[in-house]
C-alpha cells in the first residue's frame, strides 16, 4: 500500500511538471516571437518595385522614385531608402533615410559624388511588417565643370562671319546667336566639335554671338564672353555709321540690363554652386567691323 501510494504522488507530481514544461516551451516561443515587433512579412505589403532616376539624372541631387508597395492591411506606408557605392550594400548602413511616399529626393545633407551608386528601397507599415528590399537600381554620376569657351572672337569677309575659338577636344560647341543682344534672344545656330564656324549675314546687319560647351555627359559651360559684328552699311543705334566701335562698344554694353544667368543656355547645368559674375559678359571682343 506504501507503494502504491508513492506511486500516486509521483504520478501526481510527474503530471503536473510535464505540462509546466510544455506551457513553458510555448511561452518561451511566444515570447521570443512577441520580441521580434519589426519582421519581413512578404504577405501584408509586397515588393517595392526598382527605383529609377526621375529627375537630375546627372546631379549630385536626383530624385528617385519607384512603384509603391502594396498592404493588405490599411494604413499608411512608409519606405526605408538605402544607398551605396557597393552593389552588395556593405558598410552602408548609415546611408539611409525615410520618406512617406515612393520618391524620395537627396539634398545638401545627403548629395551623392561623381561615380557609381545603387539604391533600393524597402516599405513599412505602422504595424511593424516590413516587406522585401526592392530591385537595386543604379546610376552613374559624371558631374564635372565644363570649362568656359575663351579667346572667341570674330573676323568678318564681306558679310562671312568667321567665329573661332579654343579647340578643345572631347566637348562639343553651342554657338548662340542674337540680332539684338538682349536678355533671351540668342538662339543656338550651331553644335559643333570645330572650332571654327563660318556663316553668311545680310549687309547693313549685325549679330551678336557666344558659346557653351557640352561634355558627354550633358556638363555646360558658363557662356562664353560675347562678341558683336557689323556688316558693311550698318546704321548704329545712335545715328550715324560707327567710326569707332571700340569708343560706344563698352557704353553701349553697360547700359544694357544684362544677365548671363537669365539668357537662355547660358546655364552651367547645375554643375556648381557658384553664381557667375556678370561683368563676364561684358568682356568680349570687339572685331569685325568693316566700314
Amino acid at each position: 500500500m506504501q507503494i502504491f501510494g508513492l506511486r500516486k504522488i509521483f504520478l501526481a507530481i510527474a503530471i503536473p511538471a510535464s505540462i509546466l514544461v510544455f506551457f513553458g516551451s510555448q511561452n518561451e516561443a511566444f515570447a521570443s516571437e512577441a520580441k521580434q515587433v519589426n519582421w519581413v512579412n512578404t504577405t501584408t505589403l509586397s515588393q517595392p518595385g526598382i527605383p529609377t532616376i526621375s529627375k537630375g539624372e546627372n546631379s549630385f541631387k536626383p530624385t528617385w522614385a519607384w512603384d509603391a508597395s502594396k498592404s493588405q492591411i490599411s494604413g499608411t506606408i512608409h519606405y526605408s531608402v538605402q544607398w551605396c557605392k557597393k552593389a552588395d550594400f556593405s558598410s552602408c548602413s548609415q546611408n539611409m533615410m525615410y520618406s512617406d511616399s515612393p520618391s524620395f529626393s537627396f539634398d545638401d545633407s545627403n548629395s551623392l559624388a561623381n561615380g557609381v551608386w545603387y539604391v533600393r528601397v524597402q516599405a513599412l507599415d505602422e504595424y511593424g511588417h516590413k516587406s522585401e528590399y526592392s530591385p537595386v537600381g543604379s546610376v552613374s554620376i559624371h558631374n564635372f565643370a565644363v570649362s568656359t569657351p575663351y579667346s572667341v572672337s570674330a573676323k568678318l569677309d564681306g558679310n562671312i562671319v568667321s567665329l573661332t575659338w579654343n579647340d578643345c577636344p572631347g566637348l562639343i560647341f553651342k554657338v548662340w546667336a542674337s540680332e539684338t543682344g538682349e536678355n533671351g534672344s540668342f538662339n543656338v545656330i550651331s553644335q559643333t566639335e570645330s572650332y571654327v564656324l563660318n556663316t553668311n549675314l545680310a549687309s547693313g546687319s549685325q549679330r551678336f554671338y557666344y558659346l557653351t560647351a557640352i561634355d558627354n555627359w550633358g556638363n555646360e559651360s558658363p557662356a562664353s564672353a560675347v562678341v558683336r559684328v557689323q556688316t558693311p552699311g550698318f546704321q548704329a543705334k545712335k545715328g550715324g555709321l560707327v567710326e569707332d566701335l571700340a569708343s560706344i562698344l563698352r557704353p553701349y554694353w553697360e547700359s544694357v540690363d544684362f544677365d548671363r544667368n537669365k539668357v537662355e543656355g547660358a546655364k552651367s547645368n547645375d554643375v556648381s554652386d557658384n553664381p557667375v559674375e556678370t561683368k563676364d559678359f561684358f568682356d568680349f571682343v570687339p572685331t569685325g567691323y568693316f566700314r
